[in-house]
């Protein structure tokens, strides 16, 4: 009786053993999962960060093309304005 009283203690000890290392493995992997969810979100708030500076930088592209053609399209009025019209040809 004692040998089997003996090997019954040895396997409840192996058995909340392999409990606690399982319960260390999965705090394990959830540790790893925790950073892995922090670096991730920290990549996306510098990518947001660039998008938005990529956002500004065409914004101002765009108002810079349109303040250019509004520049030339007065400069050809005033050049249309400026030129002289012969009198005696005909309109059209």
């Amino acid at each position: 009786m004692v040998g089997a009283e003996a090997e019954f203690q040895l396997r409840r000890l192996a058995g909340a053993n392999g409990r606690r290392a399982a319960a260390a493995a999965a705090l394990e992997e959830r540790d790893a999962a925790l950073r892995e969810v922090e670096f991730l979100q920290e990549q996306l708030t510098e990518m947001r960060q660039s998008v938005a500076e990529l956002r500004a930088v065409v914004l101002a592209r765009r108002a810079a093309e349109q303040q250019c053609a509004d520049l030339y399209r007065e400069r050809e009025i005033l050049r249309a304005q400026a030129t002289e019209r012969d009198p005696t040809s005909l309109l059209n």
